[in-house]
């Protein structure tokens, strides 16, 4: 079809030289026909490339997920492995909607065609211009090549650099967003600005070395003409990952090879007029279309070596964002590995005993400094009927006891057993977390667990739902928000107070009854009265619990208290008899009223 389209031009040069009108508006007819046709094949081939790139993204990040979101590894890789990778969120986000852009826009419908292209132009190129013609347009592409691979190397390494400079800027405002009230509280908008503006320095210096290699790199790149007599010959760019001022830097740069492309189409045709004579015979309207002709084919194939040192420049893109990907995917399994050998090694389930959990000799530090120790030879059992307190000044190790019980956190040695299965046991942590995507306030409640909208319409949980809300005193949130299922506008964290989103994630543990529930101070943000509510809650749906944090009225709901000292002091557990039944809870206040 190329060749029908690019072989118009000579017909009507031929035409007009011989003041042919009927064959002019038949040829002009034709060639209407030819280009929409073209066009057409044109957008299949757009269709194909962005179908293509919607599979393999589909393939590549769902594959991810799996392992990302396997044995808490998006937990290990973000919160605990501070020598592994940076912004995980970014590869799995950017970078693969790159690897995948470049591969199937870019990169593999050139390799399909291009081949074929190539040797059927280079065919046409001998039968016109013989070998010379031949070794001219091949010498012409070797030494673009060849500047291009010497170039394009240090392309690799620089853009993973710009990348991880461009996470990093990204998430320092992410940061600021997200602590914006905090940090005005500090009067730190010096310090925050200070803070950006070194990132944005940082991310500044990279680029620039980063346009600075571009520079020789893409002036050596040997495209197509630009002026030419053959507007269907397009040049390829397939420019979807670059910004607009690289795709402008390229285009002044190339300026010098575009010209001596078309120069170069010309000047190859001196073979079979000058040179072999080949055209002789023919009259000068012929001779016209053939010089047309022999033009279209010369600087398509130009233009087809054009796309091959394009394809080089994509190579190196996504050389970059394959060295991150494949970097995530590699400290991906290597932790994915070592997060099976501890969970595998907690996940001891007894059968018998009264008990919820059965702790001996266990020693633990922070993941990254082990040696460290938080604990020391904790012995502990733990009766389903009884609720513990973990007491102890801060930094003892209060929260990081929580996160070995929830498999977060390796152990240096001891055993867990437990005496419930997984699902009986319920971890509520310090900081609510309420996650984003405007989730209906059922969504919001039912989390865990995820609620499609076909599960929306259940009467039974609505009724224990609405019961809950009204027992922990959030159904102002049903006005907020226009009822349970209701579309919101907002985010739930944006809105609510520390104390509400703290009830409203008590009514997620409310409404799915473990037999125990771990609270990491999730009262915290909460007044006496609704503390009170909530564990009073907990008792009359026998919940067992299991607490920390430091305030005193804490004790009134709790017999078992486990107090952990600072410097690793072997921690010690003792009865407490003042746990208040359910009837007669009430706060220091009011018992000295009594």
């Amino acid at each position: 079809m190329n060749q029908q389209t690019g072989t118009i031009s000579g017909k009507f040069y031929k035409l007009l030289l011989q003041h042919d009108e009927k064959g002019f508006w038949e040829t002009f007819a034709l060639s209407f026909a030819l280009y929409f046709v073209q066009c057409m094949l044109m957008a299949f081939i757009v269709l194909f490339s962005w179908c293509l790139y919607l599979c393999l993204r589909e393939n590549l990040v769902l594959s991810i997920h799996n392992i990302y979101f396997k044995n808490n590894l998006y937990y290990t890789l973000n919160c605990i492995d501070d020598q592994g990778i940076d912004n995980p969120d970014q590869r799995i986000t950017q970078d693969c909607e790159k690897v995948c852009n470049l591969l199937a826009v870019a990169i593999i419908p050139t390799l399909l065609i291009a081949p074929f292209v190539i040797a059927y132009y280079t065919y046409q190129v001998w039968i016109t211009a013989g070998p010379f013609g031949v070794a001219i347009v091949y010498g012409y592409f070797v030494i673009g090549a060849t500047l291009n691979r010497i170039l394009i190397a240090p392309l690799t390494t620089w853009a993973a650099k710009v990348d991880r400079a461009e996470g990093d800027f990204r998430f320092k405002h992410v940061s600021v967003r997200n602590n914006a009230e905090e940090s005005a509280l500090y009067r730190a908008a010096e310090f925050e600005k200070a803070s950006s503006n070194q990132m944005f320095s940082v991310l500044w210096q990279t680029k620039r070395m980063y346009v600075l290699w571009l520079f020789p790199a893409q002036a050596c790149t040997l495209p197509g003409c630009l002026v030419n007599t053959h507007p269907e010959i397009l040049e390829n760019q397939h420019d979807v990952t670059r910004k607009q001022m690289n795709y402008r830097l390229r285009r002044a740069l190339q300026y010098f090879f575009d010209y001596y492309g078309g120069v170069l189409s010309y000047a190859i045709q001196l073979f079979p007029i000058f040179l072999f004579g080949t055209y002789n015979d023919l009259d000068d309207a012929s001779l016209s279309e053939k010089i047309s002709n022999n033009a279209f084919y010369y600087i398509y194939l130009i233009n087809s070596f054009t796309r091959v040192t394009d394809l080089a420049m994509h190579i190196g893109e996504l050389g970059g964002y394959i060295l991150r990907v494949s970097d995530f995917l590699y400290c991906s399994r290597e932790r994915g590995i070592e997060n099976d050998a501890f969970i595998t090694d907690h996940g001891i389930l007894q059968d018998g005993k009264d008990l919820s959990f059965s702790i001996k000799q266990l020693s633990f530090g922070k993941p990254d400094s082990q040696h460290q120790l938080l604990v020391s030879s904790l012995d502990v059992d733990v009766p389903l009927s009884g609720n513990l307190i973990i007491t102890g000044p801060s930094g003892t190790g209060k929260s990081s006891f929580i996160r070995v019980l929830a498999d977060l956190w390796p152990k240096l040695s001891g055993t867990i057993n437990r005496y419930l299965p997984r699902n009986d046991y319920f971890y509520m942590p310090q900081r609510a977390y309420l996650p984003v995507g405007r989730l209906s306030l059922r969504k919001q409640i039912c989390f865990p667990k995820f609620v499609s909208d076909e599960e929306e319409d259940n009467q039974h949980e609505t009724e224990k739902i609405m019961r809950i809300l009204s027992e922990l005193h959030l159904t102002k949130l049903l006005e907020r928000c226009g009822g349970l299922d209701a579309e919101v506008d907002f985010e739930w964290q944006d809105t609510l107070s520390p104390g509400e989103q703290q009830r409203l994630s008590m009514a997620r543990v409310i409404l799915r009854e473990p037999k125990v529930v771990i609270l990491d101070e999730a009262t915290s943000s909460i007044d006496l009265n609704d503390e009170r509510d909530v564990y009073q809650l907990l008792q009359r749906k026998n919940i067992s619990y299991i607490s920390t944090g430091h305030r005193e009225t804490l004790y009134n709901y709790h017999n078992l208290e486990l107090h952990l000292g600072r410097n690793s002091v072997t921690p010690f557990i003792r009865m407490r008899n003042n746990l208040i039944p359910d009837e007669t809870i009430a706060t220091p206040q009011e018992k000295q009223a009594l």
